[in-house]
């Protein structure tokens, strides 16, 4: 097996961060760039519920693919040839297609008995059948963007990608312009779009599809599926959990703010989803070299510096972007966006730290580690969302996190030991916490404010040199050496 130097690692996943990771950063960053007209175009109440119900259809189609698109990630250079690869990607399809036409036609039947005795209102109940109508589509797009990555047909995954983004950005132009529009049309055209991506989606992967010759995918499959499924639907369900916290809990406008701030605070989200998507890859392909610790740990400490830097950047900024894109009618929702940034900063460590629990084939470990720290979170914003309002969801948030940083970070070592260099972990995260929440209580308005942040900025990026070791230092110096006399 070739063995990558870290600094050749870190060319590689920078590499495919280029590529899939810009890629799938544009294709998650639909909610924050069609923030600011939905914002100004509804009111707080309503921003939230369109912000409520998009979540739902995230989270049924997340429910519904049960972890298969990371199963067929898993599997699929396990098989030897194309036909094993063919009927697996089919089988799996096949399932989600198959069980999701059934499930959905259940919550339909609910919906209207719901409906009838509940007395939810008809815009209620026509949003919820709008919705239920997607999630097939949302189904399919989900799988082909995992085939498409995983064979590397980078044309056709920029296309579902970039295409998907765009297409989305001229719907809620049409919305937000169309005399009368509402937020019922709005879900209308989303879902015509989703059809269009849902059916282009299938053409891009015509070739892995033959006549299934079972309805079921193989043990292995369900077994490393459905934990994993389930671990990214407590992801999804958890802001959806949160907003229905702000809304009942609180009030409807909570639910409004809340939904705004964590739009600016998404920002941090779309950096580590891009070093998430190029990160994966690699580690199943490297892992069982002898020296793949040295390039883990390198990208640890270069993800926790870049990190660091993003959140205090926007620690700084954070009020303003959400004024600049929402409007000052929104400006109550500045005061946890800081908090929402730690937390996804917390997060997104424990989940590089605790790969022990992929590569050991424990995903039900990870799943009940993602359980416990969503129980935590959840009792704990409950408890405090009625004591400092949606300052409380986002301590619950930041509480969440750290629980799973902590079990993930003991679990997975445990479950495949690596000499991670974990010193970095407290240290940044302290650092980032203290002079985050001091740069929320000052506004950039000034120079010498705006030295003092470019001062803390540099002490951070000094702090994170400092980590690196002689030989991680010298790889580095080589690499900007190579690209400035090239």
């Amino acid at each position: 097996m070739k063995t990558l130097s870290p600094m050749a690692l870190v060319k590689s996943v920078a590499k495919d961060t280029a590529i899939y990771g810009v890629a799938s950063i544009l294709s998650r960053s639909v909610a924050l760039l069609t923030f600011p007209l939905l914002a100004r175009h509804f009111s707080i109440e309503e921003y939230g519920l369109v912000d409520l119900f998009y979540l739902l259809t995230t989270l049924l189609v997340t429910l519904l693919t049960f972890g298969q698109e990371s199963a067929i990630f898993r599997y699929y250079h396990e098989e030897e040839d194309y036909e094993s690869r063919c009927r697996l990607i089919t089988q799996s399809l096949t399932m989600q297609l198959g069980i999701s036409t059934g499930v959905l036609f259940l919550l339909w039947i609910f919906n209207e008995l719901m409906t009838e005795y509940l007395g939810y209102t008809s815009e209620i109940n026509r949003l919820l059948n709008v919705v239920l109508l997607t999630v097939p589509f949302g189904i399919i797009y989900v799988n082909a963007q995992a085939i498409l990555r995983l064979t590397f047909e980078r044309f056709q995954f920029l296309v579902l990608s970039l295409g998907l983004t765009v297409t989305m950005l001229i719907v809620v132009l049409i919305a937000t312009t169309a005399q009368g529009s509402d937020i019922l049309l709005l879900f209308q055209l989303y879902l015509l779009a989703w059809i269009f991506f849902g059916f282009l989606s299938l053409w891009f992967i015509r070739k892995w599809l033959i006549r299934p010759s079972n309805l079921w995918v193989s043990k292995r499959m369900a077994l490393y599926g459905v934990p994993m499924g389930i671990i990214v639907l407590i992801g999804s369900g958890q802001p959806f959990l949160e907003r229905l916290i702000a809304t009942e809990v609180i009030n409807p406008e909570a639910l409004g703010l809340y939904a705004a701030a964590t739009k600016v605070a998404m920002l941090i989200t779309l950096l580590v989803g891009a070093f998430q998507s190029a990160f994966g890859p690699f580690l199943m392909s490297t892992y069982k070299n002898r020296d793949a610790i040295r390039s883990f740990n390198l990208l640890l400490k270069v993800l926790m510096t870049g990190l660091s830097i993003a959140v205090l950047i926007l620690a700084a900024f954070g009020d303003s972007i959400l004024v600049l894109l929402a409007g000052e009618r929104y400006i109550g929702g500045s005061v946890i966006i800081f908090p929402l940034a730690i937390a996804i900063f917390i997060k997104s460590i424990g989940m590089l730290l605790g790969v022990g629990t992929i590569l050991a084939h424990k995903t039900y470990i990870r799943l009940i580690i993602y359980a416990i720290s969503l129980a935590v979170g959840l009792f704990t914003m409950i408890f405090l969302a009625g004591i400092f309002g949606i300052a409380g969801i986002a301590i619950g948030a930041i509480m969440s996190s750290s629980i799973m940083l902590i079990l993930e970070s003991i679990i997975g070592q445990h479950l495949w030991p690596m000499a991670w260099e974990y010193r970095i972990v407290p240290v940044m995260i302290l650092i980032t916490t203290i002079l985050g929440y001091w740069l929320t209580l000052i506004e950039i308005n000034s120079l010498t404010n705006f030295g003092i942040l470019i001062i803390i900025l540099v002490f951070v990026t000094v702090i994170g040199w400092s980590m690196v070791n002689s030989e991680e230092r010298a790889s580095f110096v080589g690499f900007i050496k190579d690209r400035l006399y090239r």
